[in-house]
Formats: C-alpha cells, sequence, structure tokens
C-alpha cells in the first residue's frame, strides 16, 4: 500500500517537471492543470502511512523478543528507512520545480510588464535573461545539496542497520548460553588430549636415549 502511494506520487511530481520543462522551452504553453490540494492530500496521506509503520514498529519492539523476531525488526526498520527516504526526495524535488515554476511565470510576468510599460532595449533584456540564467544555476545548486544530504541520511541509515544487526548476533549469543558451555567443554578436552600426547611423545623420546645410551 505504501509502496504504491510513494510510486504514485513520484510520477505525480515527475509529470509536473516534465510540463514545467516544456514551458520553458515554448513561452506559448499555458501553464498545465496542477492541483496542489492533489498533491498536499497526497503527502499528508504517505505522512500518515509512514507514522502508522513506525508505531506498528515499535509495538513489536515492545513485545517478548524471540530468536526470529530480531531479524523481523531489523528488516521492518530497513523499510521503513527506505521509504522515509524515497518520500522526502520526491517531496523536496516537487517543491524545487514548483519554486522554480513559480519564479519562471514571475520573471516572464516581469518581462511582459515592462513591454508594456516602458518597452525593452537589449541591455535590460539582457539583465532579465541573467536573472533567469542564475535562478537556473541556483536550482541545479539546490538539487545537488539535496542529493548530498540523501546520501548523507542513506550512510547514517547503513551505519544504523549495522549496529542493529552487531547487537542481535549479540543478543542472539547471549539467549544460547548453551554453546558457549559446550565450547569451553570442546577446548578442555582438546588441551587435555594434548597434555596426554605431549607426555607420550617425551615417554617414548626419554626411552629411545635410554636405550642408545645403554647399547
Amino acid at each position: 500500500m505504501l509502496d504504491v502511494k510513494l510510486v504514485s506520487y513520484s510520477k505525480l511530481g515527475a509529470n509536473f517537471a516534465h510540463s514545467t520543462l516544456l514551458r520553458e522551452e515554448d513561452h506559448s504553453l499555458n501553464a498545465s492543470p496542477w492541483s496542489e490540494d492533489v498533491s498536499n492530500s497526497m503527502a499528508l496521506e504517505i505522512d500518515q502511512l509512514l507514522l502508522q509503520l513506525s508505531e506498528i514498529n515499535d509495538k513489536m519492539t515492545r513485545c517478548d523478543a524471540s530468536v526470529a523476531l530480531p531479524h523481523i525488526l531489523q528488516h521492518h526498520r530497513g523499510k521503513l528507512h527506505d521509504f522515509k527516504l524515497d518520500f522526502k526526495k520526491t517531496r523536496a524535488n516537487i517543491m524545487q520545480t514548483r519554486e522554480h515554476a513559480d519564479l519562471l511565470l514571475s520573471v516572464r510576468d516581469d518581462i511582459s510588464e515592462y513591454k508594456k510599460n516602458t518597452g525593452m532595449n537589449s541591455r535590460t533584456e539582457n539583465l532579465l535573461r541573467e536573472r533567469g540564467s542564475i535562478h537556473g544555476v541556483d536550482h541545479i545548486a539546490d538539487q545537488l545539496i539535496a542529493q548530498a544530504q540523501e546520501a548523507r541520511d542513506q550512510l547514517a541509515g547503513q551505519r544504523s542497520l549495522l549496529q542493529n544487526t552487531l547487537a542481535t548476533l549479540a543478543g542472539m549469543r547471549g539467549s544460547l548460553p548453551g554453546i558457549n558451555s559446550i565450547m569451553g567443554s570442546i577446548k578442555k578436552k582438546k588441551y587435555r588430549d594434548m597434555v596426554v600426547l605431549g607426555s607420550f611423545i617425551a615417554f617414548c623420546i626419554c626411552f629411545l636415549l635410554f636405550y642408545w645410551l645403554r647399547s
């Protein structure tokens, strides 16, 4: 259910970004119908689903632990982390695309208004174009920063997952004390056998030396 919602939300953002790109290439195109209410409603619904999944994980954590339960918890935590990252990335892209489209529309309106009131010389037109170019560079920089933050979040998630795995292994070792006892017995028997074998070899060497000296 949650993964389907995330895919739909991502497609919604991709469609809006595509329509924005077409309007940048052809200024004669009108703005495509875009319902901000639909985007906000879908984002709110995904937020609620993520919250429900987080509450389920918390309830499972409070349950009596068994040997298999830590592996299930680890799997669900990993899925929840991935869902949150995807949602955060998609929502940030939609917001950046919307802000970019709003600013382009504002610049276009300013240019049109200026042409109507005063007429435009080439220098002023170049300045306005440079303004649009600067905003485009800022938009790309924002995307790079968002990607860097996403990579940092992924590394933090992998570190948390590794810590959970180590904690699970430590818990499994503590929940099976019989294994430690068996390993200790095996080590003691191995040491005793080595002592007996060493004593026998020493006896044989002494016997051979004694026999050689007598002969």
